[in-house]
């Protein structure tokens, strides 16, 4: 009885957590924003700026594993672990252009990589937890609004470059001052959203709740008219966040 009258509460702060985890889904998008001053910086072929953005990728889809990995430990461990991997990946990226260490294309690769694999641990947190948490008549509007915010996010990375960081002057060496506020930037978002992810994510209901509550039945006209106005803020919201970066 206890976890049915706080489960509105709980798939309420899952839906608002979930947008923030899932606007750094898909920083990888934004690779083009600072390949160039690596290419530059290191004195990369246009090949090797390609095999850094490839492995960006890569660690942004490949994730089976992941889903293993959120199966056994849930999503909070799978968000810290998020955490723990874009701490490494963009802080990484980061600290090697503004020590100005000459770091073999290997590690540019694996940094790439790892930045990569941290979206795709953030985005596997975000998702099984909605589709276990909400009932069958929303989840897929939340699951909906969640994916949008990953396609959104390298526009807001795109438009927060543009507006912060693209101005900034060049320092010496050729590294792009601006590109190097911007990477420390898109670190601490990327941690912050974690951060909160970590707090919001709460397990979903086991087989057993989800049976004792019928979680997966039809949904009540009260808890029905609560969600809906959740909703109805978060696309207002995500129309008001698309009219901005459209403008």
């Amino acid at each position: 009885a206890d976890f049915a009258a706080t489960l509105p509460a709980r798939r309420a702060r899952l839906l608002a957590g979930t947008l923030v985890v899932e606007s750094v889904g898909g920083l990888f998008y934004a690779f083009s924003l600072y390949s160039e001053t690596l290419k530059v910086t290191y004195g990369l072929t246009q090949g090797a700026v390609q095999l850094i953005g490839t492995a960006a990728n890569i660690g942004g889809t490949v994730g089976v594993h992941v889903g293993i990995f959120y199966d056994r430990f849930g999503p909070r461990a799978t968000v810290l672990t998020a955490l723990a991997l874009g701490s490494v990946g963009w802080g990484g990226l980061w600290l090697a252009l503004a020590t100005r260490w000459p770091a073999p294309l290997a590690v540019l690769v694996l940094l790439g990589g790892v930045q990569g694999h941290a979206q795709m641990f953030a985005d596997c947190a975000a998702v099984p937890t909605i589709a276990r948490t909400f009932a069958p008549e929303q989840f897929a509007m939340a699951l909906g609004l969640a994916k949008a915010l990953v396609g959104l996010s390298g526009s807001l990375a795109a438009q927060m470059y543009a507006a912060f960081f693209a101005a900034a002057p060049a320092s010496s060496e050729d590294v792009d001052a601006g590109v190097q506020k911007f990477l420390l930037a898109v670190t601490a978002w990327f941690c912050l959203a974690c951060v909160v992810g970590m707090f919001t994510l709460a397990e979903p209901p086991t087989k057993e709740e989800r049976a004792l509550l019928s979680v997966h039945g039809p949904m009540g006209e009260d808890e029905r008219r609560r969600s809906d106005r959740w909703f109805s803020l978060a696309y207002g919201l995500m129309l008001l966040l698309v009219g901005t970066l459209v403008a």
